[in-house]
C-alpha cells in the first residue's frame, strides 16, 4: 500500500553552505557591532549620569587603586592623648585634593615638614589652624598666599614658611589644644591664623548630639571609643569595615580587566562603586547615630542637656568664641600674632550669587548639615563682632564671594575649588600684611 504523504519536489539547485571563514567573519562583525553599541551607550550614560568624562573616571579609579595599595585596612586616623585624634602616619593612605597627594608627617599633620620650627630674623613662620577649609586653603592656595604676603612691605626680603596645623574634621578645642601641645614642645611661630566656625556649629548637632555626647568632644567620638563587650557597636563596625573591603576588592578586579580606557569598563566600575559608596555612607551614619546600650562616661563624657536647639547653638558659638579668646591669650604670651578668620559658607543667606546651575544643585543640597550651618552661621557672624569689639583680631570673610558669579563651591558642605581657595588665601594674606 502506497503512502498517501505528499512528497515535495526537490530543488534542482544544491543547498549552498556558508563557508567557515564567512561564518567567523559574520560572527565577529556581530560581536563588534554589539560591543560598539554597548560602548556608545555607556559613553552617553557616563556623560548624562556621572557628569564626568571617561578619562576622569579612569583616573579616579586608578588613584583609588593606589589608595588601596595596603594589604590591610589600617586606621586612617589615630587616637591622640591631647588633641583627640590625628591622621595616622602608619597608614599610607594620603589625602588627595585637586590631583595632589598629601601624606601625614610624624605628628599626624598633613604637612611636608614637622611643626617644630624655630624663629630667625630672615624668615616669617605662619601657622594655619582649623579644619578642612583651612587645610585645603593652606595646601592648594599656598602659592597665592605666599606671593601676596611677599608683596606686603613688612615681609619684603623675608622667607615665608607655612606650617599646616589644620586637620580635616577638627573643631574647637582641638585647635587650642594642638597649639598648647606644640608650644610646650618648643615650637615657635611668628603668626597663627585660625580659620574655623563651620565644624563648630555643624558637627555636634549632626553627629555627637544623637549619642548625648559632651559637645566639646571631637567629632564621631562614639566611633573612636570601641567599648569591649558592646556587641551592637562591634557588629556595626564589622559591617562598615566589610563594605570597605568589598569596595576595595571590586576596584582591584576592574583594574585587572582588559579595556581599561573603554567607557564600558569604567561605567560598570563607577556604577557599582557608587552603590558601595551609598551603602558605606548609610553604614557610617548607622555607626555615628547608633544609640548604644547604656554608654558609659568613656563615650559620653560629662552629662549635658539642652532644652532646645537654640540653647545648643548658643553654647556651641560661645564655646567657639572662648576657645579663640584662649588661643589669643596663648599667642600673646608667646609673642605670636593671632588672627581669627570666619570663612565663607554657602548656607549663609545672600553670601554668594548662584548663577551656575550645577553649582547651585551641588552647593545648596538640603541636608542635616546644611540646616545646621544655616542656623549656626548667622550666630557666628554676630559673635565675631563681639570678639572684634573685645580687641581680638577677628575677620569676617563670609562675604568674600558675594560678587562672584563663577562657580566656587564643590560640595554641599563648605569646600571651595582652586579659585575659591586662592581667593581665600589672598584675602587672609592681605589681612596679615595690613596689620
Amino acid at each position: 500500500m502506497r503512502s498517501s504523504r505528499l512528497r515535495l519536489p526537490q530543488s534542482p539547485l544544491p543547498r549552498r553552505r556558508t563557508s567557515t571563514p564567512r561564518r567567523i567573519t559574520f560572527n565577529l562583525f556581530l560581536i563588534g557591532l554589539v560591543s560598539a553599541s554597548v560602548e556608545l551607550i555607556c559613553w552617553i550614560s557616563i556623560a548624562i549620569f556621572c557628569h564626568e568624562t571617561v578619562g576622569e573616571i579612569r583616573r579616579n579609579r586608578e588613584s583609588r587603586v593606589e589608595l588601596y595599595a595596603t594589604t590591610d585596612l589600617q586606621r586612617y586616623e589615630a587616637n591622640h592623648p591631647y588633641v583627640g585624634w590625628t591622621r595616622n602616619p602608619d597608614s599610607n593612605r594620603p589625602d588627595v585634593f585637586e590631583g595632589r597627594r598629601y601624606h601625614p608627617n610624624a605628628f599626624g599633620l598633613i604637612d611636608t615638614h614637622l611643626p617644630m620650627r624655630k624663629r630667625s630674623a630672615n624668615k616669617v613662620i605662619v601657622a594655619v589652624a582649623g579644619g578642612s577649609v583651612a587645610w585645603q586653603m593652606s595646601a592648594t592656595g599656598v602659592d597665592a598666599f605666599q606671593r601676596e604676603l611677599e608683596r606686603q612691605p613688612r615681609f619684603q626680603g623675608k622667607q615665608i614658611e607655612l606650617v599646616r596645623l589644620a586637620v580635616s574634621g577638627y573643631k574647637q578645642p582641638q585647635q587650642l589644644m594642638l597649639l598648647a601641645y606644640l608650644l610646650s614642645l618648643g615650637a615657635e611661630f611668628d603668626i597663627l591664623v585660625n580659620i574655623d566656625g563651620y565644624n563648630e556649629v555643624v558637627l555636634h548637632p549632626t553627629e555627637n548630639a544623637s549619642g548625648q555626647i559632651f559637645a566639646p568632644y571631637p567629632r564621631s567620638w562614639q566611633t573612636r571609643q570601641l567599648e569591649v563587650g558592646n556587641l551592637e557597636q562591634i557588629r556595626a563596625m564589622a559591617k562598615f569595615v566589610s563594605t570597605l573591603e568589598r569596595r576595595r576588592t571590586w576596584t582591584r578586579i576592574c583594574s585587572g580587566l582588559p579595556g581599561q580606557r573603554s567607557a564600558t569598563v569604567n561605567f560598570i566600575w563607577v556604577m557599582v562603586d557608587q552603590s558601595y559608596f551609598s551603602t558605606e555612607t548609610r553604614l557610617r551614619q548607622d555607626l555615628l547615630h547608633a544609640h548604644f546600650d547604656a554608654p558609659g562616661y568613656q563615650v559620653v563624657g560629662p552629662s549635658q542637656a539642652f532644652r532646645n536647639t537654640d540653647e545648643m547653638f548658643e553654647f556651641l558659638v560661645e564655646y567657639w568664641a572662648n576657645c579663640s579668646r584662649q588661643m589669643n591669650l596663648l599667642c600673646q604670651a608667646n609673642d605670636i600674632e593671632y588672627f581669627h578668620v570666619l570663612p565663607p559658607n554657602q548656607h549663609l543667606a545672600e553670601s554668594k550669587p548662584f548663577v551656575d546651575e550645577t553649582e547651585r544643585q551641588v552647593a545648596l543640597f538640603e541636608s542635616a548639615t546644611s540646616r545646621a550651618a544655616s542656623q549656626g552661621y548667622p550666630l557666628l557672624v554676630q559673635k565675631g563682632k563681639l570678639l572684634l569689639a573685645e580687641g581680638l583680631a577677628f575677620h569676617d570673610l563670609t562675604q568674600l564671594f558675594a560678587r562672584t558669579e563663577a562657580a566656587i563651591y564643590i560640595d554641599d558642605c563648605c569646600h571651595y575649588n582652586q579659585s575659591g581657595n586662592e581667593q581665600l588665601a589672598r584675602a587672609v594674606a592681605l589681612i596679615i600684611g595690613q596689620k
